[in-house]
């Protein structure tokens, strides 16, 4: 019975050891130091930084499991990346608009119990786009023959601004609200003129589209005209003729 009363109280007093050295705790003060959050930036190296886990340093907890992906709920195991530094980054491919997740856990060096692996703790959204707005466009009439208040047709997928000139891609305009429809002027003189649009989205991606608009003035209707013969030397010789004995007789009449 003294026996048993023993073996019962070392397990008692065992069950905190154990406990505490079957896994360390998550780790601590784990943030994105390159800037990343759930607004879409175009720097596509993510950094990540992190401290031990509480209660413990560098001379129980080796190493780190981790991973980066764009998914919000994972578990990381030993089959995932590691390192013994507290950072460290990834350059993920060219995103539009992804939101990416780095996931970490501590494994202690415990010999007796483990090593054991911490638990899972997640960082993320943090959003990274570096592709500019898809499908920008641009379109008018092919002629008109005003250059004033000429209707426009724009658009782009994910574009919230837009920029318009007559001069180049982004040169001498505003940015503006995107709209679907606009009234543009063009330069003034005949011709063909060229529209430029450039769109813009929110992490400052840019794309851009351009089309042509013939400006060829108004139409002008010719005035209908009754055509009066020319006369030669010698119609004209007997027009003065007829005209002088005209006067003539007028003048016998008066006298």
């Amino acid at each position: 019975m003294k026996i048993y009363k023993q073996l019962i109280c070392f397990i008692l007093i065992s069950m905190p050891i154990v406990a505490y050295a079957a896994a360390p705790g998550p780790v601590q003060d784990l943030d994105c130091t390159s800037g990343h959050n759930s607004i879409a930036i175009q720097d596509k190296k993510i950094i990540m930084s992190w401290d031990y886990p509480s209660g413990h340093s560098g001379a129980t907890i080796p190493n780190f499991f981790y991973e980066f992906n764009t998914e919000s709920n994972y578990n990381i195991t030993t089959g995932n990346s590691q390192t013994p530094d507290l950072s460290t980054f990834e350059t993920v491919p060219d995103s539009d608009n992804v939101a990416y997740y780095f996931h970490i856990a501590p494994i202690d060096n415990d010999f007796i119990f483990g090593p054991n692996l911490g638990p899972t703790s997640t960082y993320g959204p943090m959003r990274v786009d570096n592709v500019g707005p898809t499908g920008a466009t641009v379109s008018g009439p092919e002629e008109t023959n005003t250059n004033l208040k000429v209707p426009l047709a724009l658009g782009a997928n994910s574009a919230t601004q837009m920029c318009i000139s007559n001069t180049g891609s982004g040169i001498d305009c505003n940015w503006e609200p995107v709209a679907a429809q606009k009234e543009w002027d063009l330069t003034e003189g005949f011709g063909s003129k060229t529209v430029y649009a450039l769109f813009k989205d929110n992490a400052g991606n840019l794309s851009g589209a351009i089309t042509t608009i013939n400006y060829v003035g108004q139409t002008l209707t010719r005035a209908r005209y009754v055509s009066v013969p020319s006369l030669n030397e010698y119609g004209m010789m007997i027009l003065f003729i007829v005209l002088a004995l005209c006067s003539v007789k007028h003048l016998r009449k008066r006298y």
